[in-house]
C-alpha cells in the first residue's frame, strides 16, 4: 500500500464512524441515550467489587426507576450483558451490572492478592449473594434508583447467584434465570425458586436439550407464575443475548408486564 493512499483510508474511517448508528434494540429500534457511572464497593472481607450503573441519560426530577440487577456467567464480566442493559434502560430501568468476584476488575483483596476464584471453598463463592445484598444498600439512596421494585436476572452460573440472591430479597418483585448451570459451591436453585414462591419467575432455555430440561425440571418449584421459553438456537449462556437478539426482547417484554417501569417517553422529557 502506497502512503498516499493513507489519507483516503483515514477519511473514510472518520466517515464511517460519524454515521455509525447508536445501539440498537430488538426489532431494529434504536436505543435512547444512557448514561453510566462506575461503581466500587468494598466487602467485609476485603474483596473490591467493580460495575457500573446506567440510567437514561434523561431522568425525570423526583422519579425513581425500577432496578435489575444483571448477573453474568462464570468467566465472563459484566461487558457481557451490556446489550440486555441498553434495552431494559429504553424501557424505563435502572440497571446494575457489577463483575462477580474473580471476574473483570473485581480481582484484588485488600492485600493485593488476586482472588482465585476456581480454587475458592464453597463457602468462600456462596459470599457473592451476600455482595448482591451491599450492591442494593450502596444504591439505595440514589436519587434515580427505586430498589423498592428489583428484579433478578442472571446467566449461567450466574443464574445460581441470582435465584439464591432474589430468594432472599424480600424487596425482589421478578426474577429471569437464562440457561440455568448445574448446581455448584452449594447453590440449589430449586430451594431457592420455593423459597421465591408466589413471586414471578422467567426460566430462558436454549435449543440444547438439557438446557431445555433443566429449565423445566426448575419451574415446577415455587407456587408463583413459572414460565418456560426455549429459544431456537444452539447457544450457550450470554451468547443467547447478542444485540437485537430475541432473547432480549423476550426478557425486556417479560419484565415490562412483571415489573412496570417509567415509560420511555417520561425519562426523554422533565
Amino acid at each position: 500500500m502506497t502512503a498516499r493512499r493513507l489519507p483516503l483510508l483515514s477519511a473514510l474511517l472518520v466517515l464511517v464512524l460519524l454515521v455509525a448508528p447508536g445501539p440498537v434494540a430488538a426489532g431494529g429500534v434504536s436505543l435512547p441515550a444512557t448514561r453510566e457511572s462506575d461503581l466500587q464497593m468494598t466487602a467485609e472481607d476485603g474483596v473490591i467489587l467493580a460495575g457500573i450503573l446506567v440510567l437514561p441519560e434523561e431522568v425525570p426530577e423526583g422519579r425513581r426507576l425500577p432496578l435489575v440487577v444483571l448477573i453474568h456467567s462464570h468467566g465472563r464480566d459484566r461487558t457481557s450483558l451490556l446489550p440486555l442493559a441498553d434495552a431494559l434502560v429504553s424501557r424505563g430501568y435502572a440497571v446494575a451490572l457489577m463483575d462477580q468476584r474473580g471476574h473483570g476488575d473485581s480481582r484484588q483483596t485488600k492485600d493485593g492478592k488476586i482472588y482465585a476464584f476456581p480454587l475458592l471453598p464453597a463457602r468462600e463463592i456462596a459470599r457473592e449473594r451476600a455482595d448482591q445484598e451491599l450492591l442494593l444498600r450502596r444504591l439505595a439512596d440514589h436519587p434515580a434508583v427505586d430498589t423498592a421494585r428489583v428484579a433478578f436476572v442472571g446467566v449461567g452460573y450466574g443464574a445460581l447467584v441470582a435465584a439464591a440472591a432474589a430468594a432472599r430479597e424480600p424487596r425482589a418483585r421478578a426474577l429471569v434465570l437464562v440457561d440455568v448451570s448445574e448446581p455448584v459451591a452449594g447453590y440449589r436453585p430449586d430451594r431457592d425458586l420455593g423459597l421465591f414462591d408466589r413471586r414471578p419467575v422467567l426460566l430462558v432455555a436454549s435449543a440444547f436439550p438439557e438446557s431445555r430440561a433443566r429449565a423445566r425440571r426448575l419451574a415446577e418449584y415455587g407456587s408463583g407464575e413459572r414460565t418456560v421459553v426455549s429459544l431456537e438456537t444452539y447457544e450457550e449462556r450470554d451468547r443467547l443475548l447478542p444485540a437485537g437478539g430475541p432473547g432480549i426482547g423476550t426478557i425486556v417484554d417479560w419484565l415490562a408486564s412483571h415489573v412496570p417501569p417509567v415509560p420511555v417517553e417520561d425519562s426523554s422529557r422533565r
